[in-house]
């Protein structure tokens, strides 16, 4: 009766402690699960010749990944899911054919969404640390998303609509913030943040339009915004508390503004087509502001180096 007793006590701690589900409908779908600790895990594979991948190790981890539905199968799509520590979760869904999304996430307590609908999707999420945040969409073909953060609380969003669009996040500090949206076609994003309380936020509608934004230190904030085609921005921040502010609308139009120091702000606005506008600040606490908004290919450049300087075009 001991012995009864202790086996069936086993088995209800191994119901607790492993809990997963899988369904797959059509042909060829392969699935590879390796649940390890308190872990949970679901898989739903509509359509044929899908793969999912699954590695968790720790406990409390979490994951769910979604490959084509009854009304809408999905072919030749590929997932892979690997949850290192305690407590993380991830879920992934995808639409549509030949998608491929992998995440990876080491640390404690992170917590990821991927969704693509769409063809040829690719997605990679990379998250090391602790209470990081990813949340991506991807509506459309043949787009790439890649999200790398390396530290603690950190948290990257973007959201990516038609054909041909890129977005390459990395964050390498804690409590740094990137978000992105591109609505269009051929649009590249990319945002790279090495600091503390870092915060970028690009917004692109149109097609083939360009965005780098690049910060350097601790408390950064860079605001992009554009709007028309075949725009460019370039921004680059490096000191802490710098402040960038870039808004574009029209076509060709390109700002290139580099910030080296504490303090310092910029706010560049442009209206029309095939204006460009250069900003470079050397020092501490300069301000620069240039508005081109009256006339097609205006061309304006401030170079400040010092401390407490103004500068204004308009």
């Amino acid at each position: 009766m001991i012995m009864k007793n202790l086996l069936l006590g086993a088995m209800a701690l191994l119901a607790t402690t492993i809990m997963f589900g899988q369904t797959q409908t059509g042909n060829g779908n392969s699935l590879t699960a390796t649940p390890n600790g308190i872990n949970t895990w679901q898989t739903d594979q509509t359509g044929n010749y899908n793969d999912i991948d699954i590695f968790q190790v720790g406990s409390g981890n979490d994951g769910k990944i979604i490959q084509g539905n009854l009304s809408q199968p999905s072919h030749r799509n590929s997932s892979s899911l690997t949850q290192m520590g305690n407590d993380n979760y991830s879920c992934i869904e995808q639409i549509g054919n030949e998608n491929d999304g992998d995440v990876n996430q080491i640390g404690n307590y992170n917590t990821n969404y991927g969704y693509q609908d769409g063809n040829d999707n690719d997605l990679e999420v990379d998250q090391f640390g602790d209470f990081n945040f990813s949340e991506s969409e991807q509506v459309g073909n043949r787009n790439e998303a890649d999200a790398n953060q390396i530290g603690n609380d950190n948290v990257s969003l973007f959201l990516q609509l038609g054909n041909f669009n890129d977005v390459d996040v990395d964050q390498i500090g804690d409590q740094n913030v990137s978000d992105v949206f591109q609505n269009g076609n051929r649009n590249s994003s990319d945002i790279y943040q090495f600091g503390d309380r870092n915060v970028a936020l690009n917004e692109q509608t149109g097609n083939r339009n360009i965005s780098s934004i690049e910060q350097r230190g601790d408390d950064n904030l860079s605001l992009a915004q554009q709007i028309g085609n075949r725009n460019n921005n370039l921004s680059l921040q490096e000191g802490n508390r710098n402040y960038d502010d870039i808004y574009q609308q029209g076509n060709n139009n390109s700002v290139d503004v580099k910030q080296y120091g504490n303090d310092n702000k910029n706010t560049t606005l442009q209206t029309k087509n095939n204006g460009t506008a250069t900003v470079l600040q050397v020092g501490n606490q300069n301000c620069a502001k240039i508005i081109q908004s009256t006339s097609n290919g205006q061309v304006a450049w401030i170079t400040q180096t010092g401390n407490f300087n103004f500068a204004c075009i308009q």
